[in-house]
Formats: structure tokens, sequence, C-alpha cells
């Protein structure tokens, strides 16, 4: 298996794609036998004939038989930021009509000293990458919905919130970071609220209750009366100087998450009611007025702090995401 993936990222690796001349093909040789070592690792592990099948399993096996297939390409790409948050990404551009996962060379080269990170950096993507091959037409509309790719997201650490709890939370051979710290955690206290809040910036139970509500056996009316009190129960929250500044970003929290995931919870509602197709051009404003009204008074309340809960949420991901 290790060579047979070896050939296989060699040729994807190839054919890389950079925006800039900061690296060429042949720097990335190097960075070869890493990436491949990544691959080999989480083949090992999720192959084990010792290893209770699950999510993770399923999973990681079928990315990988999706790169030995040719269907899923890996890449090492130099654009990608040069941290764990943003340098391992999954991306699909039409005109190469092939997905991919890409790793930043500011990661491969972490692997040495951050083996962790990287493994569940690595898995998290190839769930993103599942989602795709085995519903691209779903996937792909998220990325022009706010909530769904928030949606793709949890799944994704879910995914690996498992991955971490069941290979190496208990491994003595790694060191976790403070971000899987944090994830396994949340997964085992509260289903990844308290990640979700921390790292996402979103009240997750608030999102899940404004994605589901279309989905009940209810009326249109009953539906849109029903955000309606979400709002109105937002717009209650009253501000001091007394507040720390965690709990002023606790309270902006979920005025931040209406405030993007909303006008698609009400958009599907509309679609539900009405029939209408996904690209039916629905307008907010006209369609449900005094929700729109409440809306924007919502929008406003977060707007005159806005700047406190972004300083808030930007010092969180510092604080998990620094490695010494």
């Amino acid at each position: 298996m290790n060579r047979v993936l070896y050939l296989i990222i060699v040729f994807s690796l190839i054919s890389c794609k950079t925006s800039s001349t900061k690296a060429t093909d042949s720097s990335y040789a190097e960075l070869v036998p890493i990436y491949d070592r990544i691959l080999q690792t989480l083949y090992d592990w999720t192959s084990s004939k010792k290893v209770k099948k699950d999510i993770v399993e399923e999973t990681v096996q079928y990315a990988l038989g999706a790169i030995k297939a040719g269907r899923l390409g890996i890449t090492i790409s130099p654009d990608l930021p040069e941290d764990f948050y943003e340098g391992a990404q999954f991306a699909y551009d039409p005109t190469e009509k092939k997905p991919r996962i890409a790793l930043s060379p500011y990661v491969l080269r972490s692997f040495a000293k951050y083996p962790t990170i990287v493994l569940s950096a690595m898995v998290h993507e190839m769930q993103h990458a599942y989602c795709f091959l085995t519903n691209s037409a779903d996937f792909l509309r998220a990325e022009h919905n706010l909530l769904e790719r928030y949606l793709y997201e949890l799944d994704a650490y879910h995914v690996e919130a498992k991955f971490i709890l069941k290979y190496l939370i208990n491994n003595p051979n790694y060191q976790l970071t403070r971000m899987e710290i944090l994830l396994a955690k949340s997964f085992k206290d509260n289903s990844l609220e308290e990640f979700s809040a921390k790292m996402l910036g979103h009240d997750m139970y608030l999102a899940m209750a404004i994605s589901e509500e279309y989905k009940k056996p209810r009326s249109e009316k009953e539906m849109v009366n029903h955000y309606q009190e979400i709002l109105d129960s937002l717009l209650k929250i009253e501000f001091n100087g007394k507040d720390t500044q965690f709990n002023m970003y606790l309270k902006l929290m979920p005025l931040y998450t209406v405030n993007q995931f909303l006008p698609f919870g009400v958009r599907y509602v509309y679609y539900k009611a009405h029939k209408t197709p996904p690209d039916y051009d629905f307008d907010f404003q006209s369609t449900y007025p005094e929700l729109y009204k409440s809306y924007l008074r919502a929008g406003e309340l977060l707007s005159y702090h806005r700047g406190d809960f972004f300083q808030v949420n930007s010092a969180l991901r510092v604080r998990y995401t620094k490695l010494d």
C-alpha cells in the first residue's frame, strides 16, 4: 500500500498549481515523503483488524480509495496560510474537474513536531471530500449558503473529534495541541457546542434550530412565528458595563448567529411552503416584512458591539491555535 500511495502522491503533486512564484515543483520533493507518511499512517490505523469500524474508518478509507482511483487529488499549495487552521483545505475547481485536498508546505513541514494536528486536519478534509464525492450537488449548493457551510464544518469536526478520541488522546506517543484538546473535550461534554462558540463564533443549538425548523410538520405561519419568537427573545438582551468581555461575547453570539443564518432558514421555509426550486429568487423583505424588521433590529443591536465580538473571537482562536 505504501508504494502505491507514494506513486499516486508524486503524480498528483507534479501537477500542483500555484498563483505565485515562491515555490516550484522541484522544491516540493522533500515534502512528498511526508505526505506519504501522513496517508500511510491513516491507512495503517484505520485498516487494522483490531479496530472497530465506524464513521472515522469509513471516511478515511473512502478518501484513500478515491485517491488511489484518481477521483480525489492531493496537492501541496504554497498559497495557503501558514497555520493549521487554514493551511489544510478541501477544494473543487470546475476547470480541473477533480476535487483535491491541499496542504500548505508549513503544515507538511510541521508534521515531525506536531503530528497530531496534521493527522487531525487531514481527517477533517477527508470528511469534506467524502461529502463532496457522495453528494456533490448538495455540497456545491452549500458554497452559497452560510448555514449549510457551517453544518458541513460541524460534520467534519465531528469526525475529527472522534478520530482524536479513538486514535490520539490515549496514545502515549503523541501530545495533543490546545485546539485538539478543546475539540475532543467539547465533543464529549456538549456535542461541540463549546467548540462552535469559541472557534466558530456561533451558537450551535440556535443554528440547528434555524436549520431544522423547515423540517418540522408545521404550517408556514407557524414556522415564521417561531423565528419571530427567537428574534423577540434576542431583542430583549441587555448589555451593561458589568459584563466581562467573554460574557459580552456570549450575549452577542446568538445575535451574530441569527444575523448570518436566519435568511437561509427563512428561505427554506418558503421553499417548503410554496414548493419553489432552490434557485428561486426569494426576497426576505417583501415576503415576510414583519420578520424582516425584527431581523434588522437584531442586526442593529449586534452592530453596536460588532468590534467587541470579533476581538474576543479572534483572541480565542489565537489562544487555541497557538502551539507553544
